[in-house]
């Protein structure tokens, strides 16, 4: 096993998630369709890392439910690269996770589930890492969260 010996860091700042970012249609009784705005991570030029947070908060009535979630979006990377997109409903927590060379649309769906709890959160980050010298640009974006409930 080898060493490590760490250096002095610097602070990277993340693309953040505004009100804007979060186009909510909540008006189906069981269903939320969350489309996310400028939610993205792109690295070019020089850029070996970065990341997107982004977090809001919906009154819910009725829970607790069962739910099932739809991510949907895109990535653009080359060998070498990864990509990663954490997503927290409640307290359920959903890793998806992209290593090499990978370019087109995407589509994941999960399980979820929610207390009973008045308000509830959801949180997305997005992380991209690649090889440093990397001459391709690197893109990974989250578009859409379809939230149901479980019947």
């Amino acid at each position: 096993m080898s060493s490590l010996q760490w250096s002095r860091p610097t602070v990277i700042k993340p693309g953040v998630g505004k009100k804007k970012s979060f186009a909510a249609s909540t008006k189906i009784p069981d269903q939320l369709v969350l489309l996310l705005n400028d939610a993205e991570v792109a690295l070019r030029r020089g850029d070996t890392s970065g990341c997107w947070i982004g977090s809001v908060e919906f009154p819910v009535k009725g829970g607790p439910a069962n739910l099932s979630v739809t991510v949907r979006g895109f990535t653009e990377q080359a060998d070498g690269a990864q990509t990663t997109i954490l997503i927290v409903i409640g307290a359920v927590f959903k890793s998806i996770a992209f290593e090499g060379a990978r370019s087109g649309d995407f589509t994941e769906t999960y399980d979820a589930s929610i207390s009973g709890e008045s308000k509830q959160t959801i949180t997305i980050i997005m992380l991209a890492e690649r090889p440093g010298g990397a001459a391709d640009d690197l893109l990974l974006q989250v578009d859409s969260l379809d939230i149901v409930v479980k019947v």
